[in-house]
C-alpha cells in the first residue's frame, strides 16, 4: 500500500518524458579577462528561446568591447548540519555522489554493517534517539586504522552532533 503513490509518481514522470517535445534555446556565455585572470560571466536573462534575440544581444556585446562593473553583491550563506541518513537518502547519495546503483549501494551498506562500520542500513529514521551516545560511537570508530586519527581529533576538539531528524523508533540512521 505505501508503494502505490510512488508508483503513481513514476508512471506520471514516465508519461511526461514520453510526451516531451524539446524546444531549441540559446545561452550567452561571456569570458572576461582582467590582469591575466579569466572570469565567466552569466547573463541574467538565462535561456533565450528566440534566436533573433540571442543574436541581437551577442552583437551588442561584441560591439561594446568594454564592460563596466555596475554593482558588486556579496552574500553570506551557511549550510545546516545534515541529519542522519535513512535508506532512501543513503541510496540517493550513493547514486549522485558515487554513481552506484541502488542494488550495489545496499550490498555495500550491508557489508559495512556486517563489519561493524555502520548502523543497520534499512531504516526510515533520520534522527538519533534521545540519549544516543554519539561520543561512544565515535570512540569505537577511533580505533580504525584508516580514519581513527581523524575521529580522535574530532573527539579532542569537540564535534557538533547531526541536526535532529525524525526518530521513527527503530534503527538509528
Amino acid at each position: 500500500p505505501c508503494q502505490t503513490p510512488t508508483l503513481g509518481f513514476c508512471v506520471e514522470r514516465h508519461l511526461e518524458r514520453l510526451h516531451h517535445v524539446p524546444k531549441p534555446f540559446w545561452t550567452l556565455q561571456v569570458e572576461a579577462k582582467d590582469r591575466g585572470e579569466i572570469f565567466n560571466l552569466n547573463w541574467a536573462g538565462g535561456r533565450v528561446f528566440e534566436q533573433k534575440k540571442a543574436v541581437r544581444v551577442k552583437a551588442a556585446m561584441l560591439t561594446a568591447g568594454i564592460a563596466t562593473v555596475v554593482a558588486v553583491e556579496e552574500k553570506q550563506g551557511s549550510t545546516p548540519r545534515p541529519t542522519g541518513l535513512n535508506t532512501v537518502g543513503m541510496l540517493k547519495l550513493a547514486s549522485t555522489v558515487l554513481g552506484m546503483g541502488p542494488h550495489h549501494a545496499m550490498q555495500v551498506a550491508e557489508r559495512l554493517y556486517m563489519q561493524g562500520f555502520l548502523s543497520y542500513p534499512r531504516t526510515e529514521s533520520t534522527g538519533y534517539p534521545k540519549g544516543f551516545d554519539m561520543e561512544g560511537m565515535l570512540g569505537i570508530q577511533s580505533k580504525n586504522r584508516y580514519w581513527g586519527n581523524y575521529v580522535k581529533s574530532l573527539i579532542e576538539i569537540g564535534f557538533s552532533p547531526p541536526r535532529q531528524g525524525k526518530d521513527m523508533g527503530e534503527n538509528p540512521p
